[in-house]
């Protein structure tokens, strides 16, 4: 058996420049102003820490306007939550928010109001052990817009009242007594209940 050689080509071989050399400027090289770099990248660094201590500052007297004229967004409530988390919880960060509590801040900010809602957040966070230990197990974690939603009809007027869940201990007062006293047995007689 014989083999065929075959002659083929070679692939071209690239040639790959290499970048220009990056020469490195020291501290004191001066630049075309007759500064020095150094003194350049100060000033620099100078201008952009005022730009923003300006912007921050615009930001909370414009803030402070809008809280006094009592226009209220959610990231105000944002931030309360977070200072309230801060305060009662051993949370030294409040945990991101999901997009449904976003619109449940929203949704409470319209039906109470800012300051309204400033007093009850941090109501819901300072009682909150008693809310857990009242619900026997059904809460956990840390209050939330949604948690603060589906409670609203107690924990609002709980703040409205002062009075924490758990601490009343006298249940009997908001439900109905019985007909019947608990040490007497009712008669069982129907002829002396009256009813002919």
């Amino acid at each position: 058996m014989e083999y065929k050689v075959y002659e083929c080509e070679e692939p071209p071989v690239r040639e790959y420049k290499t970048p220009n050399p990056v020469i490195p400027l020291s501290a004191r090289v001066k630049m075309p102003g007759g500064k020095s770099k150094l003194v350049m990248l100060r000033e620099a660094r100078n201008n952009a820490t005022q730009r923003t201590e300006n912007a921050r500052k615009a930001a909370a007297e414009k803030r402070a306007t809008r809280h006094e004229r009592g226009e209220y967004l959610t990231r105000d409530i944002r931030v309360w939550f977070e200072e309230a988390c801060r305060t009662y919880t051993n949370l030294s960060r409040l945990p991101s928010w999901r997009p449904q509590d976003h619109s449940n801040a929203k949704r409470l900010l319209k039906e109470f109001g800012g300051d309204q809602l400033k007093e009850t957040v941090e109501w819901f966070f300072e009682h909150w052990e008693n809310y857990v230990a009242a619900s026997r197990g059904r809460l956990h974690g840390i209050p939330t817009p949604s948690l603060l939603i589906a409670m609203k009809s107690q924990v609002f007027v709980d703040c409205e009242l002062g009075k924490p869940p758990g601490v009343d201990s006298s249940k009997r007062d908001r439900v109905r007594g019985s007909e019947w006293d608990e040490e007497e047995t009712p008669d069982m007689n129907p002829d002396a209940w009256g009813l002919d």
